[in-house]
């Protein structure tokens, strides 16, 4: 995986959470006794073939087969990976072939498994927050069940994470006029995007007095305390405080910041793992799809 702090040490790691992924997406669709099968040899008119992942099942007379590629790359998957693997499907009359990878494609690559019918996927763990916390933040949770594995061990529990998202919009800085035409004339035009990220301010000798992020969070915990969904908030500065910008590079003497919130209520869900338990997300690069699966770490 190219995450840091990825659970997967191996290449057989990864084909193994692959077929791990699949065997229960295809055990939620009920599927009848599918058995997803692991580095298999499978004979093709012209040569036998390994492949990494692999299902068949007949259905109304009619036999379904899949062949999977699951490649832990680094290196983005070029045009020829694609063709070499178009050529074993070729090899292989009537089976479906999905690539899997934790790198990207290269246009080219995307361009023939579209012309072959070949399903591209990407699968990445899954290692961001859920929900996001900030001062005087409340999140109520509901309990919904609990995961377990085939065997009935246990994996987690699930629950619904409801909280009020805040987005902020028209930020507006007021400098110190007065201060600027007896000392330092403000440049025009003055706007916003010539800051830096992430927005600091300063005290006349430099020292970091306070950052955005922390003025935002005293607006949503004062919003929180009134009740308020929606409003108009203003900081003002106490203390002489300043903010750089980068081009043109100038210092500016502010007296206040002001900010638009909103609040929207979202309902999230969200994973609590048992030790040993990741949770991964494989999204179809054709269709934009994404299924979310808990899983324990593959082990060999």
């Amino acid at each position: 995986m190219t995450n840091k702090g990825s659970v997967l040490a191996s290449s057989k790691d990864y084909e193994l959470l692959v077929r791990e992924i699949y065997q229960q997406m295809l055990d939620q669709d009920q599927a009848q006794n599918v058995i997803v099968q692991h580095n298999v040899q499978k004979q093709g008119r012209a040569t036998s073939h390994q492949i990494d992942v692999y299902w068949e099942f007949c259905l109304g007379g009619v036999t379904h087969k899949v062949a999977i590629q699951a490649k832990r790359w680094k290196n983005p998957i070029r045009k020829g990976d694609v063709l070499t693997f178009k050529g074993v499907l070729e090899d292989l009359p009537g089976t479906i072939g999905i690539m899997i990878t934790s790198s990207r494609y290269q246009k080219g690559a995307v361009d023939v498994a579209k012309a072959s019918g070949i399903m591209i996927c990407n699968l990445q763990e899954n290692l961001g927050s859920p929900v996001c916390a900030y001062p005087g933040a409340t999140l109520t949770f509901r309990m919904k069940g609990f995961l377990t594995a085939p065997d009935g061990s246990f994996l987690g529990a699930l629950a619904d994470v409801a909280q009020n998202i805040p987005t902020v919009s028209d930020l507006s800085l007021k400098a110190d006029s007065s201060w600027h035409q007896a000392n330092d004339p403000l440049p025009e035009p003055m706007t916003l995007v010539n800051l830096p990220q992430p927005v600091q301010f300063f005290d006349q000798d430099g020292k970091e007095l306070i950052t955005l992020t922390r003025i935002l969070g005293g607006f949503y915990e004062e919003m929180h305390r009134e009740g308020q969904m929606s409003a108009r908030k203003t900081h003002r500065f106490e203390y002489p405080t300043f903010v750089k910008l980068v081009d043109p590079p100038f210092t500016i003497k502010e007296e206040s910041l002001s900010a638009t919130v909103v609040f929207t209520r979202k309902t999230t869900e969200i994973v609590f793992k048992a030790p040993n338990v990741a949770v991964f997300i494989l999204k179809n690069l054709n269709s934009g799809a994404e299924h979310h699966v808990v899983t324990r770490i593959p082990t060999q």
